[in-house]
């Protein structure tokens, strides 16, 4: 896997999230891995971490 640093303010739907910048546990996602499909998770994530690792191979591009 091939896995990139993004800072939140960066993130866009259809990224695939596979690393937070803290542990899963103590967060609202219940997956460790998922794909960026609203706005709200992007906010969500904005409240939990200053950085994640996306996977670009498993990046879906979505019109905004």
């Amino acid at each position: 896997m091939n896995k990139k640093q993004v800072a939140v303010g960066d993130l866009r739907t259809g990224m695939y999230v596979v690393e937070l910048d803290r542990p899963w546990i103590g967060t609202p996602f219940a997956f460790q891995g998922f794909p960026l499909t609203s706005q709200e998770q992007i906010e969500s994530l904005k409240a939990y971490c200053k950085v994640v690792f996306v996977d670009p191979e498993r990046e879906h591009w979505t019109p905004e």
